[in-house]
Parts: C-alpha cells; sequence; structure tokens
C-alpha cells in the first residue's frame, strides 16, 4: 500500500508522554519550508503548517490540530502534493484521541480516512478509501496511546529528552488507512542546530524506523530535531528516499507558550 511523502517525512514526531504541563497552547502556529537534495540538486518544493486550536468536543475541552502541506506551483507538474489532516484530543496531559479526518492527494494517489473513536467499545470506527474507491467500513482495534498523524505531533512533545540517555528507544503506536504499525525511535543526543534565515538553536537529535513503501524500502530511519526548550518545537525532519533526501525546516513559529530564541552565532 502506497505511503505518502508528508506522513514520511513527519510520522517521526510521536510518542508517550513525559511532562505533564503541555509545552504548546491554542493558536500555536508552526511553517515549514520543503526541500529536496538530490546531488547538485537542493531545491525548495513546498510548504508546510501546523496550526493548534480550541473548541469544545462532545461538551469538553478539547484541541484540534490542523496539518497541512502543498507542494509550490512549479513542481505541481512532476509531482502534486495536498494533504490535510485534522486531529481531535482532549486538551489535558494525556491527548487522548477523539476523531480524525486524512485528506490525501500525491501525485496519481489519493486517499481518505475518518475515524470515530469509541472508548467504550475500544474501537476505532473508520472509514477508508483510495483513489477514488467509494470508502469501507471498518473497526479497527483501539489500543492505549494509539497515535494518529496529527496526535503524534503533539505527543512526542510531551517527552523529556534532557532526562533519557543516548541510544534510549522509545516504541510508537501509528495507525493510517486500515493498519496499526508498531514504530521505534532513538534519542541520538544534543547538538546546536543551524535554521537558515533563523540562527542556532541548540535541539535534541533522533532517528525512527518508517514503514516501507514506494518511497522507502523499509530500512530507511528518519532523522529529526526538536528545540531543547520549554517548547519542543520540531525545527527540521530528514527523510532519506530512493532517490535524494526530503527536508522540513522551520521558518516561522507563531504564538508559542513559551519565547523561541536562536541565535547569530554557532
Amino acid at each position: 500500500m502506497r505511503r505518502f511523502l508528508l506522513i514520511s517525512v513527519l510520522a517521526a514526531i510521536s510518542l508517550s508522554a513525559g511532562s505533564k504541563e503541555l509545552p504548546f497552547r491554542s493558536g500555536e502556529n508552526i511553517n515549514f519550508t520543503l526541500k529536496y537534495k538530490w546531488g547538485a540538486v537542493n531545491t525548495s518544493v513546498g510548504e508546510a503548517n501546523i496550526f493548534l486550536d480550541s473548541l469544545n468536543f462532545g461538551g469538553k475541552p478539547a484541541y484540534q490540530a490542523q496539518l497541512t502541506a502543498r507542494s509550490a506551483s512549479f513542481f505541481d507538474i512532476l509531482y502534486k502534493i495536498r494533504e490535510h489532516f485534522h486531529g481531535w484530543f482532549t486538551a489535558d496531559e494525556r491527548l487522548v484521541p477523539l476523531k480524525y479526518i486524512r485528506e490525501t492527494l500525491e501525485g496519481d494517489y489519493s486517499a481518505y480516512n475518518h475515524y470515530i473513536y469509541d472508548w467504550s467499545s475500544r474501537k476505532i470506527h473508520a472509514e477508508v478509501s483510495s483513489n477514488g474507491e467509494d470508502p469501507r467500513k471498518l473497526d479497527i482495534p483501539l489500543k492505549d496511546d494509539i497515535c494518529d498523524l496529527p496526535r503524534m505531533l503533539y505527543r512526542f512533545r510531551q517527552l523529556e529528552p534532557e532526562k533519557m540517555t543516548i541510544g534510549q528507544k522509545v516504541p510508537i503506536i501509528f495507525v493510517i488507512d486500515d493498519e496499526i504499525y508498531d514504530v521505534e525511535v532513538t534519542y541520538l543526543g544534543d547538538e546546536k542546530l543551524k535554521v537558515r534565515h533563523l540562527g542556532y538553536i541548540q535541539s535534541h537529535h533522533f532517528n525512527c524506523t518508517v514503514v516501507s513503501g514506494v518511497i522507502f524500502d523499509g530500512k530507511t530511519r528518519l532523522e529529526f530535531w526538536l528545540s531543547a526548550d520549554k517548547n519542543k518545537l520540531p525545527l527540521a525532519m530528514m527523510a532519506p528516499l530512493k532517490f535524494g533526501r526530503i527536508w522540513a525546516w522551520i521558518n516561522s513559529a507563531k504564538n508559542t507558550k513559551y519565547p523561541v530564541k536562536f541565535s547569530a552565532n554557532g
């Protein structure tokens, strides 16, 4: 089954909770530049955005996370990307998943997911389809701390890398389409990261196993960096492809819970 580009790049951002104080707040808005590198080719090919909002879900406080990505117009000719993810989860330290919608267009591939998390029956009531097929209705087993992509982005930021040892591994339960995957993240240590146009910032460095598919061979390990501050912001992600590499670099972060400080010197 095909795996689309954005999930492959961002699936690294997930995991079990650490601290109880959330490192993000409603209104946080993060933008990324997507870049492709292969040999002498090193060019921007699109952009991605992550936005967190608050609302009432079933009469209770909740978050809605929106993740979007699109290729630049010149790149649409080669490989058009339009990704939309919406995830609803409780507005507390557990971030219990409530609902999820995915709409994907990548090249000639399209996909749709709609999940309702039914914790009373321990099932995900799902509708899934691909390439214009009529949606299939099915139930997926609901495991504790399961992550769809939007929830992953915030769940991982609850880790406390400063209390982890280099080489320490953490398991992730990831659901997409009609399947559940076990993924493993490894903490690689801290380093000062240079972000173009923003400057230098101390970061936590990780890598992650990925699911095999059209783009990946199943042996690839993604790399990603989180800010080593209270925000735990996703700063950069890199995925080796069968041909070249795809990077996502942060270019702005608005309404963060804590100030973000980049320095001019390394």
